[in-house]
């Protein structure tokens, strides 16, 4: 009988001495989330979509689980079903650049604009951020009314997502739109090692209260530079070479508004500071 083998990042945020026994709630495409007590796993085939709370397994895992299926897993071993997987690498994460190369971010920039707008799918906040930039606004909401606000905390290196608190939780899916642009803004911040956006620790305790574990999970990651290696390996190739349209419209698969959503938060950064 082949040994499987599962692996995850050399970051990993897993606690492996807090968690035993749990069991899978929701299962996807590319993987699936199991609940470890107060800890969520996301267990995946691709290794492009591991983050910090993520385990990369064998496809053959994958196609024989089922949402309900008890799971055992420590540091040693993973039982699922009939499946006994050992640990076998610690998968290396990509180093974020010294400092972004200045000549490529304008047309880096310009290119993600243009390739959200004719091949991504725009959410409302995705839509109002660009908006923003272009110094429109035929609306009249508290969304409208927030990014000229949140755009000049920016430029003033003054922002602190604490202040922006009431839009957590604003727009659809699994993550929020808000909550996507957000992250794209924080992975802009810290990939550029500019690292001025604070978050104050009441942040979380509302976010707790406005937004989903997924959404809260992900801004998590990216108030310390962080996301899936996807992402990551795109946001170094932004800040040092020129990008290619196939490397952003790959993103846009990523959720249903949330590739374009996070690149429209990167776009929105960069574009006010370069």
């Amino acid at each position: 009988m082949e040994t499987l083998k599962y692996s995850f990042r050399v970051d990993c945020w897993i606690p492996f001495h807090e968690i035993n026994s749990g069991v899978i709630v929701k299962k996807f495409l590319s993987g699936f989330d199991a609940v470890f007590g107060s800890h969520r796993i996301f267990f995946t085939i691709n290794e492009l979509n591991l983050h910090p709370m993520s385990i990369l397994i064998p496809v053959a895992v994958l196609k024989s689980v089922d949402e309900g299926d008890e799971i055992s897993f420590n540091s040693k071993i993973l039982i699922v079903r009939n499946f006994r997987i050992f640990p076998e690498k610690i998968i290396d994460v990509i180093a974020k650049p010294d400092k972004a190369v200045v000549q490529f971010l304008p047309e880096n920039i310009k290119l993600i604009r243009k390739d959200i707008k004719l091949f991504g799918k725009q959410s409302e906040v995705c839509k109002a951020s660009f908006d923003c930039l272009n110094r429109e606004n035929q609306h009249n909401d508290r969304l409208y009314d927030c990014l000229p606000r949140f755009k000049d905390a920016i430029i003033n290196k003054s922002l602190n997502l604490s202040d922006f608190s009431d839009l957590i939780g604003y727009g659809e899916g699994l993550t929020p739109s808000f909550d996507d642009f957000c992250t794209g803004v924080l992975l802009a911040d810290r990939f550029s090692n500019n690292n001025f956006i604070n978050i104050y620790d009441n942040f979380w305790n509302i976010a707790e209260k406005k937004t989903t574990w997924q959404s809260i999970q992900q801004l998590k990651f990216a108030q310390v530079g962080l996301l899936s290696l996807a992402f990551e390996i795109f946001m170094k190739k932004l800040m040092s070479k020129q990008l290619k349209s196939s490397e952003i419209i790959k993103l846009f698969d990523y959720g249903h508004f949330s590739g374009t959503d996070i690149l429209a938060g990167v776009c929105f950064y960069l574009n006010l500071l370069c």
